[in-house]
């Protein structure tokens, strides 16, 4: 897993990297041409989960997804009533 924050929109980028062609089953994740990279472009929550990604043979595996760069405090401010 790989993590880049977006500063301009309080979002991280979550990239998972695979070195097995995989399975387009995740409905949040864009999957890459070559089909050996997910892309989340919007997680706006910190916190842990798994999912479970499914190569090209139908072997799957538990991805650990580890959010923590999102700006908690900055999300409270920018709440509008």
């Amino acid at each position: 897993m790989e993590y880049q924050y977006n500063e301009k929109n309080n979002t991280v980028i979550g990239i998972m990297h695979s070195d097995e062609v995989l399975k387009d089953t995740k409905k949040a994740w864009k999957l890459s041409e070559d089909k050996l990279t997910y892309m989340n472009e919007n997680m706006t929550q910190n916190g842990s989960y798994t999912t479970i990604v499914e190569d090209q043979w139908g072997n799957k595996s538990k991805v650990l997804i580890d959010v923590k760069l999102v700006d908690d405090k900055r999300t409270q401010y920018n709440i509008r009533i």
